[in-house]
């Protein structure tokens, strides 16, 4: 236990008392100690492999939910009627970019509504 003292920056016995805390919690034994050496039992192999996998996963979600707030960058093509893109849309993308400088817009007005697949645009907005 010295080395994860060390680790831990704290004592030998608080290491000590820890992991015997966490025996008596999980009622099992998960080290077995002589004076030369300790060793995982099997269900220490076991519950140190499904820590470690819980770990991973708690850093996987933190990633991920702090991509969701990374800033939006990229381009979106967007198809708006003339109207409608002259008194709002422009605006709206206008104060978008304020906010999200790495976005480019392509916008197209036109009175006729577009294939949105195949001429790939990503938003069209349209008053029927």
């Amino acid at each position: 236990f010295t080395a994860a003292a060390a680790v831990l920056d704290t004592t030998t016995a608080n290491v000590s008392r820890a992991v015997s805390n966490l025996e008596a919690h999980l009622q099992t034994r998960l080290l077995n100690r002589t004076t030369r050496r300790i060793a995982l039992t099997e269900a220490g192999k076991r519950y140190l492999l499904r820590c470690e996998q819980i770990l991973a996963s708690v850093e996987e979600a933190e990633a991920e939910a702090s991509d969701a707030h990374a800033r939006p960058a990229g381009q979106l093509k967007v198809h708006s009627m003339p109207g409608v893109g002259q008194h709002y849309v422009i605006d709206a993308i206008a104060r978008y970019r304020r906010n999200h400088p790495d976005v480019a817009f392509d916008l197209t007005m036109t009175h006729r509504v577009p294939d949105l697949l195949e001429e790939g645009f990503d938003v069209s907005i349209v008053l029927a």
